[in-house]
């Protein structure tokens, strides 16, 4: 019977071990601050603000989506992520990749570390001769 009561309270020990740790790294988030941005036409021009870009987040050992989200009117978006690894692609709101700027991370996604209570700063320059507009369905009046 000692045994018996022995292993239960191992196994019993092992669940709440396991059960606070699942806790806590369910809540330790890191966020990244990012905005999409249009190249400009020519050297020396300004780079312009694109608004209503879908930012795809996904970890940097596979291309798996992790995360999405919409960047606002000014493009600029806030996206909450676990601590690690990312790369982070524009889409249009069909989930087509956009093309990236070759002049800025040579056309590739952008990759970065998130860390937990941390703010990742980033941004994703799209090539100056995307012609994006943004097609979301409306929601229309209840």
């Amino acid at each position: 019977m000692t045994r018996f009561l022995w292993s239960l309270a191992r196994g019993s020990l092992i669940v709440v071990c396991l059960t606070a740790a699942a806790a806590v790294s369910d809540t330790d988030l890191g966020f990244l601050w990012i905005c999409s941005v249009r190249a400009a036409d020519h050297q020396g021009d300004p780079q312009k603000l694109i608004g209503h870009v879908v930012i795809g987040v996904y970890p940097v050992n596979h291309k798996r989506h992790e995360s999405f989200a919409i960047t606002d009117g000014s493009g600029y978006t806030m996206v909450p992520l676990r601590p690690g690894k990312y790369c982070a692609e524009a889409l249009d709101s069909h989930g087509r990749k956009l093309r990236l700027d070759e002049n800025t991370n040579g056309g590739r996604a952008i990759c970065f570390d998130i860390t937990a209570h941390k703010i990742t700063e980033a941004g994703l320059t799209i090539s100056h001769d995307v012609n994006y507009k943004p097609d979301f369905p409306s929601k229309g009046v209840d």
